[in-house]
C-alpha cells in the first residue's frame, strides 16, 4: 500500500530499464524525462530524471531521481539540465529538496561540485559518519551513488546495506539516509 512512481528510461524489446521512487506518502509525478538520448556512435545509454512531490505531514517534499552517463561530458550536461529551468531552476528557494541517484560521479568531482551550489552531499554531513562507497557491490571502492538534499534537512542517520542481498540485486550498494526537515 505504497505509493509509487516509475519511468522507463529505455525500452529494449520489452525489457525495461528506468527509475522508481517509492513511498508511504501520496505523491505526484511532476516530470519525467530523457536527460540525454543513446547514442549508438559513442555506445551510450539514453540517460533520464523523474521528479515526483511527496506530501508528508510536514509538507511537500520535491524529490528527484536520476542516472548519469559513463562520460564525463555527458555528466555535465546532464547536470546543467537538471540544474536548468525546466528541473530544479524552477524550484522555489523555500522548498525542500532531495536529489538522489548514481551520478557515476565522485564526491570531488565537477558534477559534485556544481551541484553543491545549491544542494549538500548528506553523507558528507553526518557527525562521525566516514562516507561510505557503492560501487561495485561485491568490493566497494568508488562512492559514485548519492543522496544531495537542500538545506532545510538534517541528516540523523546513514546505512549502506552490504549484506548478501544488497550484493547480489544490484551492482551497486544502495545507500539510505534519514533525513529531518529543520
Amino acid at each position: 500500500s505504497m505509493s509509487h512512481h516509475y519511468y522507463a528510461v529505455s525500452d529494449w524489446d520489452g525489457e525495461q530499464y528506468g527509475l522508481a521512487v517509492i513511498s508511504r506518502f501520496p505523491m505526484q509525478l511532476i516530470q519525467s524525462g530523457h536527460l540525454t538520448a543513446s547514442d549508438s556512435r559513442r555506445r551510450s545509454e539514453a540517460r533520464g530524471a523523474m521528479w515526483v512531490v511527496i506530501n508528508t505531514h510536514a509538507g511537500p517534499i520535491n524529490v528527484l531521481n536520476t542516472h548519469f552517463g559513463l562520460r564525463e561530458e555527458e555528466r555535465t550536461r546532464q547536470t546543467e539540465m537538471l540544474l536548468g529551468n525546466d528541473w530544479l531552476g524552477s524550484v522555489l528557494e523555500n522548498e525542500p529538496v532531495v536529489l538522489c541517484g548514481d551520478l557515476n560521479a565522485g564526491p570531488k568531482s565537477r558534477v559534485l561540485r556544481r551541484f553543491s551550489r545549491s544542494l549538500f552531499d548528506v553523507q558528507s554531513r553526518l557527525s562521525n559518519h566516514r562516507p561510505r562507497a557503492t560501487f561495485a557491490s561485491i568490493l566497494p571502492v568508488r562512492r559514485i551513488d548519492h543522496i544531495l538534499a537542500s538545506e532545510h534537512f538534517r541528516v540523523k542517520g546513514i546505512i549502506r546495506p552490504n549484506g548478501p542481498t544488497a550484493k547480489v540485486a544490484s551492482d551497486h550498494l544502495p545507500v539510505c539516509a534519514a533525513l529531518e526537515w529543520s
